[in-house]
Parts: structure tokens; sequence; C-alpha cells
């Protein structure tokens, strides 16, 4: 009977798990074309049940509801890390297009990140790989999420930014050709050359 029940309280979790929170105006499958054409046709099963699974109650980050496929030519994918922390370079949660957000706090907003989950270390590099074929993976737009700031808590709605999330205890790391760091936010033109004219003045006043 205890096994029967476990059996049925698992089933009952799955279940929960694919029930979509999303705002009607997000959707999983909104995936543009593009990207489309390096994935299978949706999957009837949710291959991340369970612990891994990308789909998060309303409050709790992750995914509002997802599409899930399996990569059938390599997908160019982007995700914002810790250059102090190369290890933190290929994680579970990418996007689909380059990060635009101009700032650190932005990019949190709408990819429902909390900046605690950092323990006070703000991400400052940026790059892209390609997940492998035979990949599953999950897209679908941002779950809201309940973050602590000074003690009180500060909540980032549900986003129509559409992540890609992958099994982190994969037996081989599905990630390929990556690219090179670049410095996350990019330091616009303005301020670099304002930066280059500030050193070159200093040296001068240095030198005299």
């Amino acid at each position: 009977r205890s096994i029967l029940l476990m059996a049925l309280t698992a089933v009952r979790v799955a279940l929960a798990q694919q029930v979509s929170t999303c705002a009607p105006s997000l959707r999983p499958d909104a995936v543009p074309a593009a990207v489309l054409a390096h994935l299978s046709a949706p999957l009837a099963h949710n291959p991340f049940v369970g612990q891994n699974n990308p789909v998060k109650p309303v409050g709790a980050g992750g995914m509002c509801n997802a599409t899930f496929y399996n990569v059938t030519t390599a997908l160019r994918v982007w995700r914002v890390f810790h250059s102090h922390m190369p290890w933190t370079a290929k994680g579970s949660w990418w996007n689909l297009a380059e990060v635009q957000a101009p700032a650190i706090t932005q990019f949190d907003k709408l990819d429902d990140v909390c900046a605690n989950w950092d323990h006070g270390d703000v991400p400052d590099r940026v790059h892209s790989c390609h997940i492998a074929a035979g990949t599953p993976i999950a897209i679908g737009p941002g779950q809201s999420v309940n973050c602590t700031k000074n003690e009180s808590t500060v909540t980032h709605p549900q986003s129509a930014v559409l992540q890609v999330y992958v099994d982190p205890h994969a037996p081989t790391s599905p990630f390929v050709d990556c690219s090179g760091a670049r410095t996350y936010p990019a330091v616009p033109a303005r301020a670099r050359s304002a930066d280059k004219a500030a050193i070159i003045v200093a040296s001068v006043a240095f030198a005299a």
C-alpha cells in the first residue's frame, strides 16, 4: 500500500508540474522559426520531470510553462556568468537571443533571477555556446520569482523572454563551439573613449 501511495503521489507531482501558470499572453510555443529549424517536433512528454523540472510554481522562478524538444542540429544560445567563477559559464539556463539588457538589474527582471542567488557577486561576462544535436531541452517564458532583498521581498513578474533549459546532470556536456567571453554589460564606445582619454591624461600628468 505504501508503494502504491508513493506512486500516486509521484504522478500527482508530475501532473502538477505540467500545469501552466503563465499569463494568457505568454506562450511557450512562440519560438522563432530560425530556432525551430534546429529542433525536433515538440515532444509529447517532459524529459525533466521531478527535481530537475524547469516548470516551477508561481513565485519560484524557472518557467511558467514549457515546450520540450530534441535538438537536431547545433543550436546557438547565450549565457551571462561570473568571470571569477568559470564553472558558471556552462549551467542549465540560457537565452535564445544575445542578451541585450543594458544593466544586470534589468537582466534579472527579464530572466526572473534573484540577485541574492549570486551570493553578492554580480555576473560580468556573457558568451554563447551551441547545444549539440540529440540534446533534450525545454523552452518557455520566465516564471515570477520572489527575491529577498534587505530583509524584504522583491517580486519579478513573469517574463515573455523565452529561456532555454538543459539538464545539468547529463553524462556528457551538451555544449560545443563556445565563443570567447565578453564584458557584460557592454561598455559603450563613448565610455571606452572617455576612459582611454582619462588614462592618457593621467599618464601625461604622472610623467610630468
